[in-house]
């Protein structure tokens, strides 16, 4: 079991650059679907367009190598999965997904009882936008193409302990995948959003000698199976999702089609919301969102999330090499300092390194989340009383550089001497990987919502995603048990055991759990969330 972890542990740092860090060029499109009188029309005399302003512009269309927040969002619209989320609407009409629950899509499910067989049937309705169906056939090619055409989502199969076409079998209208070792992760992982179908016949006709899974074309085309098609990108400035003519489900969408505008500036993206020009605005700062709580033309969607944010300390750099040094560091940080003043209230305590809204999550730090005193006495049993150290943050992360200067402010007071160094995020990535950064902040956000998969990525000694650079052999031991464990009171207890020992070791600092808020006009309805926190387009209507 360990082994098999090992393997994909050191192909870790693709995902850590694919989904995390994206740094990546902006291409047009040309789609082999495109609807000719899509974009014919003013947009301002369509009644049902939802107009979406946000920082992000696609990057990659290719639904198993996307990067940015647009590209995955555009991907939500225009694929879909083989499985999904269960929902339900709360009492305002909001929808929420359920992680818990597993409902079919494309197609159905079934898992043997000791989780080692999964079969997909296939719905006979599915199509592809050009009206091709949606196959067997076209559901094990898919998973081919993603196991070996070069993506990341052969990382995520790895989890489920799939890595070779061999494990993989047509059988009538179904498909039967054998695992190597059953996982409590299995329902979770099928339903991401990269485990959608790509076309056989498209991917044939498109392929090289040289790129033999016509990544090339993928990367600027679509032809996916949602409820949507991209009919126009000018990249860096909008795009345009319209309604795609031979969708399968038409019942699904709400709305007449999207336009994003793509706005680098939040406080532009802020001025376009209030004055009516946009409906959704994305990634607004919490000072902005705070104040349009106050303003009955806008609906402030306030999700809790376990999405964690923390300071790192490079445990390889003394001091941080030790554990009462890092341990006084967690001490002498009040997170409601963060959270009332920098997040505005739209963050919760961060008091494990299993979020709270996650299974199994414990409360660990309790009443030990602030202490000046005793931070001081561990600073005096380290022997490092007075020291001086450096933080580095990421220009590009404007709450960051405000979290900074609370942090400096805060380790002045137990005797440490923070410079806070901003640098450009081509250098921050440099450096975080050079391990030059004594300290830094950063986030995790996972998309499965399962304790041992957040603690796998995050501290796994060999995780090129574990940005402290945590070594313990036991937490090592207990996560590889953990992830394939299928007995859910012996996982309870291994999780709780593991919680325990990486607050003690303290490799972070615990900050907060960031909220995943969205304003939009109150006219909209159908607001949606996803576990990934990514908004689906398809929802939303006025």
């Amino acid at each position: 079991m360990k082994n098999y972890l090992s393997k994909w542990g050191s192909l870790l740092i693709v995902l850590l650059v694919g989904l995390l860090f994206v740094a990546c060029s902006n291409e047009p499109t040309s789609n082999s679907n495109e609807d000719p009188e899509a974009n014919q029309e003013d947009s301002s005399t369509e009644q049902n367009v939802i107009r979406v302003t946000m920082d992000s512009d696609i990057d990659n269309l290719d639904p198993y190598a996307f990067k940015s927040d647009a590209a995955q969002i555009v991907v939500d619209a225009t694929y879909e999965t083989f499985v999904d989320f269960g929902s339900s609407e709360d009492s305002e009409g909001t929808i929420i997904a359920n992680t818990d629950e597993v409902v079919p899509n494309l197609t159905d499910y079934e898992i043997s009882e000791d989780g080692t067989v999964v079969t997909l049937k296939v719905n006979s309705g599915a199509t592809f936008t050009n009206g091709d169906p949606v196959d067997a056939e076209a559901v094990a090619f898919s998973i081919e193409r993603a196991l070996t055409g070069g993506g990341y989502s052969a990382l995520l199969w790895g989890i489920i302990t799939v890595s070779s076409m061999d494990q993989v079998e047509v059988v009538d209208d179904s498909v039967v995948i054998t695992l190597e070792q059953g996982s409590p992760m299995t329902e979770k992982v099928l339903p991401l959003a990269l485990n959608v179908p790509v076309s056989p016949s498209v991917t044939q006709e498109n392929a090289t000698d040289a790129d033999p899974w016509a990544n090339d074309w993928y990367r600027n085309n679509i032809l996916g199976t949602g409820p949507y098609l991209l009919s126009d990108w000018t990249p860096g400035v909008e795009y345009r999702l319209s309604p795609a003519p031979n969708y399968w489900n038409e019942d699904k969408l709400k709305n007449d089609g999207v336009i994003v505008r793509v706005v680098q500036d939040a406080q532009q993206r802020l001025a376009l919301l209030k004055q009516g020009a946009v409906d959704v605005a994305l990634g607004l700062p919490p000072r902005n969102l705070a104040e349009l709580k106050e303003d009955p033309e806008i609906t402030v969607y306030d999700f809790p999330s376990t999405n964690t944010n923390y300071l790192v300390m490079n445990n390889d750099v003394a001091p941080f090499d030790d554990p009462l040094v890092r341990q006084a560091v967690n001490l002498a940080i009040d997170s409601d300092n963060l959270i009332n003043n920098v997040l505005y209230g739209f963050a919760r305590p961060l008091n494990s390194v299993v979020p709270e809204g996650m299974p199994t999550h414990l409360d660990v730090v309790g009443d030990n989340a602030y202490n000046i005193e005793k931070a001081k006495e561990l600073l005096e049993e380290a022997g490092v009383s007075g020291f001086s150290t450096e933080l580095y943050v990421n220009t590009s992360r404007t709450e960051d550089q405000q979290v900074a200067v609370w942090i400096k402010d805060a380790l002045e007071q137990i005797g440490i001497n923070v410079e806070i160094n901003t640098v450009s995020d081509a250098a921050y990535r440099e450096n975080q990987q050079s391990g030059v950064m004594p300290m830094f902040i950063e986030y995790w956000f996972s998309w499965v919502n399962d304790p041992f998969f957040q603690m796998f990525w995050m501290f796994t000694s060999d995780a090129a995603t574990n940005a402290a650079k945590y070594k313990n052999p036991e937490v090592d031991e207990l996560i590889a048990q953990g992830m394939y464990e299928l007995d859910e009171t012996k996982r309870e207890e291994l999780s709780h055991k593991l919680q325990q020992m990486i607050v003690e070791d303290a490799p972070i600092a615990l900050l907060y759990q960031r909220n995943y808020v969205v304003a939009a006009n109150s006219e909209i309805k159908g607001m949606n969330r996803w576990p990934d926190q990514h908004i689906r387009f398809h929802t939303l209507h006025k």
